[in-house]
């Protein structure tokens, strides 16, 4: 289950190493053991969410209560912040990608879909 998997914070730290491409969370950092006590499994989760705050994610009213807990909206939310962060880096250059010029909407140019 997503939400059980995700309640000890390393796929969270995972997926925001993944979506980068660099070295956001170090994983030396990470603490890895099988049965973590909620201390470092909050530690974990603490981490994911300054990182992902640093990546670019908005990280409001979202603590590590409410990952450990399994909240379901709360943890779709910041997962699909951090896949959104990790496909917008791949489209840097609006320009080199014309085909998204099909997403502007009438009088739009790509200047106004780069906001």
């Amino acid at each position: 289950d997503l939400y059980e998997k995700c309640g000890d914070g390393i796929l969270l730290c995972k997926a925001i190493n993944f979506v980068t491409q660099e070295n956001t969370v170090d994983e030396r950092a990470i603490n890895k053991k099988l049965n973590l006590s909620v201390f470092k499994r909050r530690e974990n989760i603490n981490l994911a969410l300054n990182s992902a705050r640093s990546i670019g994610c908005n990280v409001v009213n979202i603590g590590a209560n409410d990952i450990e807990d399994g909240v379901e909206h709360l943890l779709l939310g910041i997962l699909w912040q951090i896949i959104k962060v990790g496909l917008l880096r791949v489209i840097v250059n609006l320009a080199e990608h014309a085909e998204l010029k099909n997403l502007c909407r009438e009088g739009e140019t790509l200047a106004d879909l780069k906001r």
